[in-house]
């Protein structure tokens, strides 16, 4: 009986265990991430916070690429932050004008944003959008895409981060 009672004892406090460090990994992720959308609120400043997308994935063994659209409303300036210093493999941020990958446009290559904070200006986007386009259309919309190298199995994610100018 004592030995149920002990082996029972022994698996409640592994249990508590396991399940304090996988939220206490998980609360600490968490952290991580609000830190980094404050770190990008600043570089987007004075402009008006006005939202953010978090990317999350974890390990993929080839080279994989994840997608985020914002839309540009009239003649608003707006600024874009990234971070990627909940990014440990090769990554890079490009922005096109357009998702059609037959129609689109490179606007803007950041290569190796792992560890980095960096901030665009629609302003920038538009004026290589004008050049390589026309000059008498506006940029409507701007499609990010995210390349992430392989290898890595554990969680992470790039924050994005919008605003406009008041």
């Amino acid at each position: 009986m004592k030995k149920i009672a002990l082996l029972s004892s022994l698996v409640v406090l592994t249990f508590l265990f396991l399940s304090t460090t996988i939220a206490d990994n998980g609360s600490s992720f968490d952290a991580r991430i609000n830190t980094y959308k404050h770190e990008c609120k600043q570089l987007i400043k004075p402009f008006r916070y006005e939202g953010s997308r978090v990317t999350y994935f974890s390990g993929q063994k080839e080279e994989f690429t994840k997608n985020v659209e914002a839309f540009l409303v009239i003649d608003t300036e707006y600024k874009f932050a990234f971070s990627g210093k909940e990014c440990s493999t090769k990554a890079m941020v490009r922005m096109y004008d357009s998702g059609d990958e037959k129609k689109r446009t490179l606007l803007k290559e950041i290569k190796n944003i792992q560890g980095k904070n960096i901030s665009v200006s629609s302003n920038d986007l538009a004026s290589v959008y004008r050049k390589k386009v026309s000059a008498t259309e506006r940029l409507k919309m701007v499609y990010i895409e995210y390349k992430i190298g392989g290898g890595s199995s554990k969680n992470e994610a790039i924050v994005m981060v919008v605003g406009y100018k008041d």
